[in-house]
């Protein structure tokens, strides 16, 4: 085999370069630093990482609050914090630092939709989705729902996510970082919480997001427990069952104003995500969910995708907020096989700040939800 002037094989540098986009002939007459191009190569070495063998940093707990708590190097995200960092998810991970070294993870792929990317939501594009969503809301409808056990009374939810990190150095500056989470959730009938979440992991080329392998859980994993009346675990039996007024209700819960305009129907939808992916839906409730959005025009068929976790799901965006150049697309991902929501995405674009092409800059997938005898018990 033929190889280069540093003892590489030939046809391994040629691929390389060819994988990094770069000409035959783009090294010639270029420093190595000149050549390298961090938004490109990071995308590709991400793809090189796709095995999820990336490591987080360990951080000294923080509160709500954001103020350090000791010298432990433990991560700790309270309900308080947990719940805002959905609306501040970030795109770009690292530098991560563990046993094998700095890596750094890319942007999450954008998945491919069959009817039209989220980005042409924007422009008017995308498929009416009406008729979509009241067979999805005829299917939940449909569905027979688990009875828990009497001694079923917890809500046990499963989920992974792209999610921001806070971490607190030894001279109290704060920084904020993005990475995956694999995150569960118990909450009690009484309204006991725990949280555990274990950090770390990455975006393969197809787009599915991969957990940790092969780490030291004690460095990614962190867990909170609060107490009784912590959470609402009657939040979702509450909701109202006929469209119209689900809708209000989800409304209900933003201060007046917030949801003007366009902003509606992402109130709507983000809401709802919120409650699905802390509690157990019963079909009912998502039937009505789904015909809610059908009386909204704003929302768009993208068609069938296979999402992030290799499930073929029954895509729809909406655009979630517009200023110019500036613009972000929410999408809803539900299983047509039982009328689920089983993940959301947020697409951005902000030229300033991620130049001319849209990113993905939120994700939220739904692995599992059940009824579990007790808090950490699973199905």
């Amino acid at each position: 085999m033929r190889r280069d002037d540093e003892g590489r094989p030939a046809d391994d540098v040629a691929y390389l370069r060819a994988v990094l986009g770069a000409p035959a002939d783009a090294t010639a007459g270029v420093e190595p630093e000149d050549a390298y191009d961090e938004a490109r190569d990071g995308a590709v070495l991400a793809r090189v990482l796709g095995s999820g063998r990336l490591h987080v940093v360990t951080a000294t707990r923080v509160t709500a609050t954001g103020r350090a708590r000791g010298r432990q190097t433990t991560r700790r995200l309270t309900l308080a914090v947990a719940a805002c960092v959905v609306a501040v998810l970030g795109i770009v991970i690292g530098p991560m630092i563990g046993s094998q070294g700095p890596a750094l993870a890319a942007e999450p792929p954008m998945l491919h939709y069959t009817q039209g990317a989220p980005q042409a939501v924007v422009a008017g594009g995308g498929a009416p989705a009406r008729d979509a969503l009241l067979e999805l809301a005829d299917t939940a409808a449909a569905r027979l729902d688990p009875v828990p056990a009497a001694d079923e009374t917890v809500q046990r939810v499963e989920t992974l996510n792209w999610f921001t990190s806070r971490m607190v150095d030894e001279d109290d500056e704060l920084t904020t970082f993005n990475s995956p989470v694999h995150r569960t959730t118990w909450v009690a009938a009484d309204g006991a919480f725990r949280g555990d979440e274990v950090r770390g992991g990455g975006f393969e080329h197809s787009g599915s997001l991969v957990l940790p392998r092969g780490v030291d859980e004690e460095e990614t994993r962190s867990q909170d427990d609060l107490p009784a009346g912590t959470a609402q675990p009657d939040a979702v039996d509450v909701l109202p069952r006929e469209p119209a007024a689900l809708r209000e209700a989800l409304l209900a819960f933003y201060p007046d104003g917030v949801c003007d305009g366009i902003a509606a129907t992402r109130c709507v939808a983000d809401q709802y995500a919120e409650l699905a992916t802390q509690l157990v839906v019963p079909g009912q409730v998502d039937a009505a969910f789904w015909a809610a959005l059908s009386e909204d025009d704003a929302v768009r068929s993208l068609g069938e995708v296979v999402d992030r976790q290799g499930r073929t799901g029954e895509a729809f965006a909406y655009v979630g907020s517009e200023d110019g150049d500036l613009w972000t697309v929410g999408v809803l991902i539900a299983d047509p096989e039982s009328g689920r929501l089983i993940g959301t995405e947020s697409v951005r674009r902000d030229p300033a700040e991620f130049g001319a092409r849209p990113v993905v800059d939120a994700v939220r997938v739904l692995v599992s939800s059940a009824w579990v005898p007790a808090i950490g018990a699973n199905p």
